[in-house]
């Protein structure tokens, strides 16, 4: 009944692993096998356009009147942005890309938020899914929408689009073609239904980093 212990053991294991391979030079070999076998792809397979939008994150981590006007030709929405949500716009190529931040250390309620989720498996989303909506009702009709959420603004937005909703919020999230997870964090101690059911949207993609063991755990849901 422990949900995703099993997972979380494997985490371990796995994060034990790549330190030890890392740390060793002549282990290097069990790395690269082991990714072969379980199909991980390297930074250097990351398209650019994926690189572009994580850029986002350093932006979404500052106080909003501290971000960046432009960023890759893109203009913030001042308007749309909160504290934990960056909202920029692609006037030209008609798309928007929104980032949700991580964990800010000096923020308590991020810290609970982050406990919360190591114990009950799920966060707080604090107003990041009235973002979403307000964005994609401004921009959803005629640009394309996409959406990437750093630890624990990934584990936001899959509370967010794995929830059951509204049929009118529902729509509206459906407007996102593109949901980006970067590390995000998963809890050994519950089920996993909600990473498993993210896990399969043919719109989601996963960057993991396999030192980080708690979105190691995350990782371990991957079917395909």
């Amino acid at each position: 009944r422990g949900g995703g212990l099993f997972s979380g053991l494997n985490s371990l294991l796995h994060t034990g692993l790549n330190y030890l391979t890392s740390a060793v030079q002549p282990l290097g070999w069990m790395q690269t096998a082991w990714d072969w076998v379980s199909g991980y792809k390297h930074a250097s397979e990351i398209p650019e356009a994926l690189k572009r939008r994580v850029d986002i994150i350093r932006q979404a981590r500052l106080e909003p009147t501290q971000r960046k006007n432009e960023l890759h030709n893109w203009t913030l929405d001042k308007a749309l942005s909160t504290d934990r949500v960056a909202v920029y716009v692609d006037i030209e190529a008609k798309e928007v890309h929104v980032c949700v931040r991580g964990t800010q250390k000096t923020s308590a309620l991020d810290i609970m938020n982050d406990a919360k989720i190591l114990f009950q498996g799920e966060a707080d989303v604090y107003g990041v899914q009235d973002t979403l909506i307000a964005t994609a009702k401004k921009y959803g009709q005629t640009t394309d929408l996409d959406v990437v959420g750093y630890s624990l603004g990934g584990s936001q937005l899959t509370k967010i689009f794995t929830d059951d909703q509204s049929e009118d919020d529902q729509s509206e999230l459906n407007l996102y073609k593109s949901i980006l997870l970067v590390n995000p964090g998963a809890s050994p101690f519950t089920g996993e239904h909600a990473v498993s059911d993210i896990l399969k949207q043919d719109r989601v993609t996963l960057l993991v980093n396999r030192s980080d063991v708690i979105s190691s755990t995350f990782a371990q849901n991957v079917e395909d």
